[in-house]
């Protein structure tokens, strides 16, 4: 129900709904209507009532998912971005120099790298300097560190929808 790269999301904006969203409200009519159909089954005598029964109670676990986990994100848009906490913020040089660059995502598609080598990244990273958008060091290609190594450029910051925070690699300090 959640997908794993949150800038999917960001498709949606205050005026649409973002790709999830939308899912789950016609996952919601689709469950509706198995229902009703599962129903007139039982009603008309087509199927066997124990068979309409594993089919009602799968229909309610997947419902129940889908509010809960709606519930859940309502909660998370409303709590604000993900901020370092202040006592941390602007620990070194480079991530006050940072805090002043403003350079565009290389790409909107993901890990550059990871798409390039046909894998799959867990969270996006992108750096403060030249835009380039790697992943974290969680997921397999680890590339948000491979281009630190490669370039120098010592910030990156989270490219995931929520998340406003920093991360220095010389100093290892966020930011």
């Amino acid at each position: 129900m959640r997908r794993a790269n949150l800038q999917w999301e960001l498709l949606g904006n205050n005026d649409t709904m973002g790709p999830t969203q939308q899912y789950r409200i016609l996952r919601q009519k689709m469950i509706n209507a198995e229902r009703d159909k599962a129903l007139e089954m039982r009603n008309e005598g087509r199927v066997d009532h124990e068979v309409i029964d594993s089919i009602m109670m799968q229909l309610d676990i997947e419902e129940s998912m889908i509010v809960t986990a709606e519930e859940r994100n309502a909660g998370l848009r409303d709590a604000g971005p993900l901020l370092t906490p202040e006592v941390r913020q602007g620990g070194c040089e480079h991530l006050e120099k940072a805090a002043h660059d403003d350079a565009s995502p290389q790409s909107h598609d993901g890990c550059q790298g990871c798409l390039e080598e046909g894998r799959t990244w867990l969270h996006l990273r992108m750096c403060t300097e030249c835009g380039y958008v790697g992943c974290c060091d969680s997921s397999a290609g680890q590339h948000a560190t491979k281009h630190f190594r490669a370039t120098g450029h010592p910030v990156m910051r989270s490219f995931e929808a929520g998340e406003e925070w920093r991360w220095c690699f010389v100093d290892n300090l966020p930011g």
